[in-house]
Order: structure tokens, then C-alpha cells, then sequence
């Protein structure tokens, strides 16, 4: 396991691109960022390509003809009118 040491705390990584098998050029520490989440006491740290900001939005549940996707709990339309989907941090603390 990929691990990062933070306050004098090792915690594992886990690559979004990886677990989603999505193609990037963001693919070096430096050049991505990394989240830490916690649920229920358990920590894992999240590399994404970028943050790109933080909206209030309306979580909808995924429709039926989408099949489950491991880590992702629903969708929220945005106001330019894409598609944003929601993470369960409980699933990605866990996998």
C-alpha cells in the first residue's frame, strides 16, 4: 500500500483514478492533492487530479438503470448543468 506521512502519522493513499480506472496525466503527489477523510475513526487519505471548489448542492440517488458503483452514493446536477457524483467516505475509508 502507497503510504503518507502526516504529524508523524502514516496513512494509506488511495488513487481515485486507480479505483475508478479513469485515465490521467495527474499521476505524481506533487502534482495532485491529497484529502484526509475520517469516518468512525478510521482515516484514509484521497489523491485526486484537483479540488475544484465547493458547492451546496441536492444529493440525488443514483437511478436504477445506473448499476452500483463501489465508493459512490449518488449524483447532484450542477448549475452549469453537468453531472457530479457524490462519494460514501464510509465505503472509501474502507476499501
Amino acid at each position: 500500500n502507497e503510504m503518507i506521512l502526516i504529524r508523524g502519522e502514516c496513512y494509506s493513499i488511495l488513487r481515485l483514478h486507480e479505483l475508478y480506472k479513469i485515465e490521467t496525466d495527474v499521476i505524481n503527489i506533487e502534482d495532485g492533492i491529497v484529502i484526509m477523510v475520517e469516518d468512525q475513526g478510521k482515516v484514509k487519505c484521497i489523491f485526486a487530479d484537483k479540488l475544484i471548489g465547493e458547492q451546496q448542492v441536492v444529493i440525488k440517488a443514483l437511478p436504477d438503470y445506473i448499476k452500483k458503483v463501489k465508493g459512490v452514493s449518488g449524483c447532484s446536477l450542477l448549475g452549469d448543468a453537468t453531472i457530479s457524483l457524490i462519494l460514501n467516505i464510509s465505503e472509501i475509508v474502507n476499501i
